[in-house]
């Protein structure tokens, strides 16, 4: 059991390492690796593989943006997975819902440091907006941990 203690905090903070690399990135390099991405995937889906390509250009340059805002639901999902599951064996809360508030505020402000990291990047500011998208992907990852356990 203590080796899992000692690993679920190390995978809190790889994937911390993980969202602040992204993060790290000048908007040149996070834009052009989203694109490719974003075209792979258009390459591959059967209603867009076959289009031509200033259609496919089109398709690509239209869902870049909801794929990155995807990219943030799901990295911070698997963080309020893992922080609500690292608080959970390593700490002794009197409720589940004490604990779940913990993992949320520790979240949110991962997710605010996140932001403001960005401020510092070449190309890169702060959206409010990714903050909350970043909060609901930890709720929902950690809020389906909790309806896991409590049934």
């Amino acid at each position: 059991m203590k080796y899992i203690k000692g690993l679920l905090w190390l995978l809190v903070f790889l994937v911390m390492a993980v969202i602040y690399n992204f993060s790290a990135q000048p908007a040149s390099a996070s834009d052009k690796a989203s694109k490719n991405i974003t075209k792979k995937i258009v390459n591959i889906l059967p209603q867009t593989k076959k289009l031509p390509e200033d259609k496919k250009q089109e398709k690509i340059k239209n869902m870049d943006g909801t794929l990155r805002k995807f990219a943030h639901f799901i990295l911070f999902f698997i963080l309020g997975i893992v922080v609500f599951l690292a608080l959970l064996v390593n700490l002794n809360f009197s409720s589940i819902w004490r604990l779940w508030a913990v993992c949320l505020v520790i979240c949110i402000l991962y997710a605010a440091f996140d932001e403001a990291h960005q401020l510092f990047v070449d190309g890169r500011s702060a959206e409010v907006r990714d903050i909350a998208i970043d909060f609901t992907g930890s709720f929902t990852g950690s809020g389906l941990i909790m309806l896991i356990l409590k049934k």
